[in-house]
């Protein structure tokens, strides 16, 4: 991926990994168009490695194998990519999730829903749990500013 020479600007994410070819974005299975979490884990390499497996049956045997291993390689870094993006996305969703339910299960001290569990023991007056509740946002916000 070229890097646009003296180019700052909020218009290109620097973290790019390039465009899939048209040419695999056209691809279908069973008659709806692959995913590119499909094409970038699986049919990108796939296609690198079948070059690669030519190349060994035709007497390349270390090109071969190297472009095979490399076809592997490739697919797996996509595969770790998505499920970091996924685990990035469950890991929101436990926020949203843990924060609505220590509102309702730390301060109005009803029981917990969703899987989840409080740990811990938590002040017996509603006040003083309030209090803590706030106290742990107030905390949260103020690390954010500092950042």
């Amino acid at each position: 991926m070229k890097r646009i020479q003296s180019l700052f600007d909020m218009n290109h994410f620097s973290l790019s990994s390039g465009d899939i070819l048209p040419f695999y974005l056209s691809l279908k299975f069973k008659g709806k168009l692959l995913s590119d979490r499909t094409l970038e884990i699986y049919i990108e390499p796939l296609s690198v490695f079948i070059i690669g497996f030519f190349l060994y049956l035709i007497g390349q045997g270390f090109l071969g194998w190297f472009i095979m291993i490399c076809a592997v390689i490739y697919g797996f870094s996509y595969a770790g990519a998505y499920m970091r993006a996924d685990n990035f996305i469950l890991d929101k969703i436990d926020e949203i999730i843990c924060n609505e339910q220590l509102s309702n299960t730390f301060v109005k001290d009803e029981e917990p829903t969703k899987g989840f569990r409080l740990y811990g023991e938590k002040p017996t007056s509603e006040q003083l749990r309030k209090d803590a509740y706030d106290a742990m946002f107030e905390h949260e916000d103020e690390f954010t500013r500092a950042r």
